[in-house]
């Protein structure tokens, strides 16, 4: 069964155009290299302890965490998911190959995304047109 991922489209949704033209979702953190040539999770923490000294340690675990998930997690057929704040939409692709590193992004087919316009009903429902 696939999983599904929510990945952000950068801090201000800047990442959507790029994504849908080119058919991929990807991530930051490039400072930490690639995620492939650490034997674990620990040692990427390491990294990003070093590279990212001036940031809170709680705030490196979540990165080390967001990009250890990305590099060894998503496979092929696992779904992304994100939303666009101008639009008010949720876009949905298919990962189609997941990249051999964090920095060659993972394809998506957003060719076949599924929109959907999303209404608030209540503050916790939100149900879609």
């Amino acid at each position: 069964m696939p999983k599904w991922w929510m990945i952000r489209a950068g801090d201000r949704n800047e990442l959507i155009p790029l994504w849908l033209e080119k058919g991929i979702a990807s991530i930051g953190w490039a400072r930490l290299g690639d995620p492939k040539n650490f034997r674990s999770k620990e040692q990427l923490q390491r990294k990003a302890d070093e590279v990212f000294a001036e940031a809170k340690p709680k705030s490196r675990t979540s990165w080390v965490n967001q990009v250890w998930r990305f590099a060894h997690e998503i496979k092929k057929g696992d779904r992304v998911i994100t939303y666009s704040k101008e639009k008010r939409e949720y876009i949905v692709g298919t990962v189609s190959f997941p990249g051999p590193t964090r920095l060659m992004p993972i394809a998506c087919s957003f060719q076949q995304a599924v929109l959907l316009p999303m209404q608030r009903q209540s503050p916790n429902i939100i149900q879609s047109n």
